[in-house]
């Protein structure tokens, strides 16, 4: 073994950190989701704002989502314009 290269031992708890970091990424997106949709469950209206997030995990990637959208108009349940983002973190 090389000094340049690290070990396999140092690799994997590398892609345990980030993993770890990963998963209390998802955590506060999926708390902060949570928090905003307080106020469009309280009422009667449809919904017009939502929040997702997600994981997606194989054993050569894994895969971190999140985002968001807004209903104009009369909400999610009629037609009409929607706008969403999402970003994602992966390897």
């Amino acid at each position: 073994m090389t000094a340049d290269r690290p070990s396999d031992a140092a690799q994997e708890a590398t892609g345990r950190a980030r993993v770890g970091r990963s998963v209390r990424a998802f955590a506060a997106v999926m708390t902060a989701g949570m928090l905003g949709m307080t106020s469009a469950l309280a009422g009667d209206e449809a919904p017009q704002r939502e929040v997702f997030a997600g994981v997606d995990a194989a054993s050569n990637y894994t895969s971190v989502y999140a985002g968001g959208g807004y209903a104009f108009g009369a909400g999610f349940d009629a037609p009409g314009w929607r706008l969403r983002a999402v970003g994602a973190w992966g390897r």
